[in-house]
């Protein structure tokens, strides 16, 4: 990644106040004038400035795209061992598991596709 985004903030910081002072070339009598070439000028690197912003901002949201499909993945397999934790309890454990309020939602999740498997519910093979 090319920037972070506090960098990136503070650059979208420095073009809004290059924009609000070339917005005093409309009040002639606040500033000198500049020339239509340096307007252009100005205006171009202003647009090539928030083109390349454009860019690292798509590298962030890239990295994070791959950071949730990791983090999808291993909870993937943080599941697949639970269920093959759970596959060694009693029907009883795990009916008093899903019943104590300590146990997180993933593990209830897990134990009700347990307990449905082993009724034969879909998930059986």
């Amino acid at each position: 990644m090319k920037r972070e985004i506090f960098e990136i903030s503070a650059e979208i910081n420095g073009i809004s106040n290059i924009i609000v002072g070339l917005s005093n070339q409309l009040d002639n009598s606040k500033t000198d004038t500049l020339s239509t070439e340096s307007m252009q000028q100005a205006m171009f690197c202003i647009s090539t400035y928030l083109d390349r912003i454009v860019e690292d901002l798509d590298d962030i949201d890239m990295l994070i795209e791959e950071n949730k499909e990791k983090e999808a993945n291993r909870m993937g397999k943080v599941k697949e061992l639970l269920i093959t934790i759970l596959s060694t309890s009693t029907d009883q454990e795990l009916q008093e598991m899903l019943e104590d309020d300590s146990a997180s939602e993933i593990a209830k999740v897990c134990i009700k596709e347990e307990i449905k498997f082993r009724k034969g519910g879909p998930n059986n093979e």
